[in-house]
């Protein structure tokens, strides 16, 4: 066994990077004490330091915050800063937004778990389900929405895992006026077993900007997403609903972003599995019982707004192939 310095880790409030995930809020108090894990990295925001490893094959163990921060390629460092800058123009003066990014510097994926906990709250959210396993040699972004102010986050359960091939699906990109547009998910989605139980699913919306103009992408009213099993006839079409996404989101000329849709599957009381969005007001149903099958998943946008800014255009995502898996 020997000590490996992993990958990097980075809480802070910006607004340039080559990818972002924008999530939907949600209610705090899962029911995890954070002082109940044994391995785990407490960060919080304005620290900076490198985390080592005690590794054994695919296992880390033993994370040991390294301070100072080491400045080799694997390490862990927190960094924090403040801007009025957005993506959701016009800028929102004096708001800050919180980002955690993970690097990988790792020849395999890294698998890691979080919690998080808000500025004057004393309970800890889960949000492992938007945290997805980092490819090798790759850094993946978490980000809150404005007025999200974060004081602190938990990470645990490191490990190693095979190559993300058949985990985290990505549909061909289509390409409008310059600009990429891809429907990306969870490969499989685990149909959960137990009544109100939840499994995710990460679908995402990714909007790659190759033109040399910031642009804009109004999302309210404007996304509709597509299911239609592969083996039959019935097409699933759901709305989803404005408040998820009040604003237009601004896309950087050569950036990138994905917006994150808090979708997952829910076992309801009448033992229906259905796919919902969650938020803090409850979850609003997207499907009826989806069955254990092969589904093609598709997003349809359309954009008309005459302001320069925008985009416009209409089109339908290249469909993706995911599966509903029986209950473990």
């Amino acid at each position: 066994m020997m000590k490996f310095l992993a990958f990097t880790v980075l809480v802070l409030w910006l607004n340039l990077f080559p990818v972002v995930f924008l999530v939907a809020q949600t209610d705090d108090n899962d029911g995890i004490d954070p002082k109940e894990i044994q391995e785990k990295v407490a960060v919080a925001v304005g620290e900076k330091f490198s985390v080592e490893f005690l590794r054994n094959g695919d296992q880390l163990k033993q994370p040991t915050k390294v301070i100072p921060s080491e400045e080799g390629p694997a390490s862990v460092r927190i960094e924090l800063g403040v801007t009025s800058a957005s993506p959701f123009p016009p800028p929102h003066e004096g708001a800050t937004r919180p980002f955690l990014s993970i690097e990988n510097h790792f020849d395999k994926a890294l698998h890691v778990r979080a919690l998080a906990r808000r500025t004057g709250s004393k309970d800890f959210f889960d949000m492992s389900d938007e945290v997805i396993p980092v490819p090798p040699r790759e850094t993946a972004y978490k980000c809150w929405g404005f007025d999200t102010l974060i004081d602190e986050v938990v990470l645990f359960d490191f490990r190693l895992v095979d190559d993300l091939e058949g985990r985290t699906g990505r549909s061909k990109p289509v390409i409008m006026g310059g600009v990429e547009f891809e429907v990306v998910a969870q490969s499989v989605w685990q149909r959960p077993g137990e009544v109100y139980g939840e499994e995710t699913t990460n679908i995402g919306f990714c909007i790659r900007n190759g033109t040399d103009k910031d642009l804009s992408f109004p999302l309210r009213d404007r996304l509709r997403l597509y299911l239609e099993p592969v083996h039959g006839s019935e097409r699933i079409v759901a709305l989803i609903p404005e408040r998820f996404f009040h604003e237009p989101i601004r896309v950087a000329a050569g950036q990138c972003e994905i917006v994150a849709l808090p979708a997952h599957l829910v076992h309801t009381r009448i033992g229906d599995v259905c796919l919902g969005l969650k938020s803090p007001g409850g979850w609003n149903w997207l499907t009826s019982d989806l069955g254990v099958g092969k589904y093609r998943l598709q997003i349809a946008y359309e954009s008309n707004d005459d302001a320069d800014r925008f985009w416009r255009g209409k089109l339908d995502t290249e469909p993706l192939e995911i599966e509903v898996a029986a209950a473990e």
